[in-house]
């Protein structure tokens, strides 16, 4: 039975067909780098356990994992086996969080030689991402995949209220 640490929600995108392994890295960490809950982890424990965020500068390869297949082992996106594979992958990637170390999200490139798109499966925990949460990485991953690295907040969504100050604003108010 899947516990605190795996309670996660997935996403998958389809990624272009001429994004590299070096462009979706740089991507993410620009993504990481802009949006401080996917640097969280939790500190304390019982009543004191609270959230806090790391520094920028994480590097997106030690969470991104690539899956490469040849001539169609997946027989197309659509069919019950990528279905029954994608299942696998979330479950395998959610069981590998560890919100205490900092580990809050995970992901596998998945391509297939014979498409020309991939799937990019991204699994975070639920502690730092939502609904709404799920739309603004979207937006940032797609920007941040198809831009120049060397301009790491061109494009970006601007920072709004981030998980901290929203928590800390909460807990004032429960006050």
């Amino acid at each position: 039975v899947p516990g605190f640490d795996s309670f996660a929600q997935t996403f998958v995108f389809v990624t272009p067909e001429d994004l590299t392994w070096e462009r979706l890295r740089d991507a993410l960490d620009r993504v990481v780098g802009r949006h401080g809950a996917l640097r969280a982890r939790v500190v304390g424990s019982g009543e004191a356990r609270q959230l806090e965020v790391g520094a920028v500068g994480a590097n997106a390869a030690d969470r991104l994992d690539r899956d490469e297949r040849i001539g169609g082992q997946l027989n197309r996106w659509s069919t019950e086996k990528w279905q029954q594979h994608l299942r696998e992958i979330a479950t395998d990637l959610a069981g590998t969080l560890d919100p205490a170390a900092g580990v809050v999200w995970r992901a596998r490139w998945i391509t297939d030689s014979v498409s020309t798109t991939g799937r990019l499966v991204i699994v975070i925990h639920h502690l730092v991402v939502d609904g709404v949460s799920w739309r603004i990485l979207a937006d940032d991953l797609a920007v941040a995949s198809s831009s120049d690295v060397r301009t790491p907040d061109v494009g970006l969504s601007i920072a709004g209220t981030g998980l901290v100050a929203w928590a800390q604003a909460l807990t004032s108010e429960a006050a």
